[in-house]
């Protein structure tokens, strides 16, 4: 094994991935290294193009990722088609595999679903409230259960990359447009669609602001796209499509006006160090890497020095001033964080329940919601739900990153996904994205991850089936 992996309890990291599959630990010594590399390599690039059925699962992928909380019809034609393929891929198989590990997480979410509705039903809670939740956590669980079971029939992974760089050309040319429509006053985007996709564009004084809903995929997105480009064991999934899809990311990051997509986006390069550092897979990031991620880190500086140097306004930059106002005590979502603390204050142990208000009105449709996702969870969960959804977590990070740090040629992907998920997960603190299936299903790709990987005879450079 390699030095790095030796070190903080790597090794002892690895063995027990192994020992869960069954298998003996796998050595790749220093003079393999590059040989492993080229390895991936081919094996990456073996083939690339999709089957039929698989063509179908990266439409509904797509479909969630580019049209969050809209076109829910769509969604789940897009859904029924990928069933009606899988089925007939189906015939003639005499067994289906299922994963284990896909079942327990969505089974987890479902009945914490369904006991949290209780409690809020004790509670006193509003009863579209508690059924919308109900559909979330376990209408919605047994869909992706499903979904995952049947996507890891192929190559999961493959599927999610392209779906993703799809989905990045689309949503970008998509808000795009949506400023040059606001711009020049064409019109040319129909006023439904508009009001569907919540396309609403602002130009403020110091900024520009997007407020479509799609605008929250650019947190997974932007990041996993960035993520790749530090890896030297991309090849084949770095290619011109994907340069092209994170420049495009990084001009509507900047156009958007998002605080928390600014924030969130400039940890990316600490994210990736300091997740090879964990994974023991740094001697894989690029050689000239950490160059990069200084000057990717000061992403978000340089707009505010450049806003300084063209405006001349040193002390009152209009930029900075909304950059700063997100950490203002006027601002909503500090205002709601009071009262959700207060919320959880009243019911600790098993929180409020679904459907329950915190005694501030966001919303006069759903009076039950707010923006701050943890406050949210805490409010409704209590000590017991949050624990539960941690312990969860942890246990299925702890299963992503030992399989990172087995070092399979194929683990970059992996690598890229957990990046993206962090900075998502970073993202959601100030936006009800857990609130919304389109969204959930991003959290699903850790059990997907886990399941992915299926190791032969203890030899990691076996890619299975179900991968890639």
């Amino acid at each position: 094994m390699s030095g790095a992996l030796r070190n903080a309890g790597l090794c002892r990291l690895k063995q027990g991935a192994c020992r869960r599959n069954g298998l003996r630990r796998s050595t790749v010594g220093p003079g393999k290294k590059q040989k492993l590399m080229h390895y991936s390599s081919a094996l990456i690039n073996k083939s690339m193009s999709l089957t039929v059925w698989e063509g179908t699962s990266l439409l509904f992928i797509s479909a969630a990722m580019v049209f969050p909380r809209s076109y829910l019809v769509f969604k789940l034609a897009m859904f029924v088609i990928f069933l009606l393929f899988n089925m007939a891929s189906l015939t003639g198989e005499k067994r289906i595999i299922v994963h284990g590990r896909v079942i327990v997480f969505y089974c987890v979410i479902a009945a914490m679903g369904l006991f949290w509705a209780v409690v809020g039903y004790i509670n006193g809670g509003a009863f579209q409230g508690i059924l919308d939740n109900l559909r979330l956590y376990v209408m919605w669980s047994v869909v992706l259960c499903v979904f995952f079971n049947l996507l890891l029939r192929g190559r999961a992974l493959l599927i999610l990359h392209r779906s993703i760089v799809v989905s990045a050309i689309i949503i970008t040319t998509m808000n795009i447009l949506a400023v040059l429509n606001y711009a020049g006053r064409f019109g040319y985007i129909p006023e439904a669609v508009i009001e569907e996709l919540h396309m609403f564009v602002g130009v403020h004084n110091g900024y520009v602001q997007i407020v479509s809903h799609n605008i929250g995929t650019l947190f997974f997105i932007t990041a996993y796209l960035m993520a790749l480009q530090f890896r030297k064991d991309a090849h084949g999934l770095n290619g011109a499509a994907e340069k092209l899809a994170l420049l495009l990311c990084l001009v509507v990051v900047i156009l958007s006006g998002r605080r928390a997509l600014w924030v969130a986006i400039s940890m990316v390069p600490f994210t990736t160090v300091l997740l090879a550092m964990v994974t023991g897979s740094s001697g894989r990031l690029r050689g000239k890497g950490w160059l990069s991620l200084v000057m990717l880190a000061g992403f978000i500086p340089v707009i505010v020095v450049l806003e300084f140097v063209i405006t001349g306004e040193y002390m009152e930059s209009p930029t900075l001033m909304h950059l700063q106002a997100a950490f203002s005590a006027s601002d909503e979502r500090s205002i709601q964080a009071g009262y959700l603390i207060e919320g959880f204050r009243a019911y600790p142990v098993f929180g409020s329940g679904f459907g329950v208000s915190a005694g501030y009105l966001r919303s006069e449709g759903s009076p039950w919601l707010y923006e701050l996702t943890y406050h949210q969870l805490l409010f409704n969960f209590g000590l017991v739900g949050i624990s539960l959804f941690v312990i969860l977590l942890a246990v299925y990070s702890y299963y992503t990153l030992s399989f990172i740090a087995h070092g399979s040629p194929y683990s970059v992907c992996a690598f890229s996904l957990f990046v993206a998920i962090i900075i998502f997960s970073l993202g959601a603190y100030s936006n009800p994205y857990f609130g919304s299936f389109d969204f959930l299903l991003l959290l699903g790709i850790l059990p997907l991850i886990s399941a992915s990987f299926r190791f032969e005879n203890g030899n990691s450079t076996t890619a299975p089936s179900g991968v890639l």
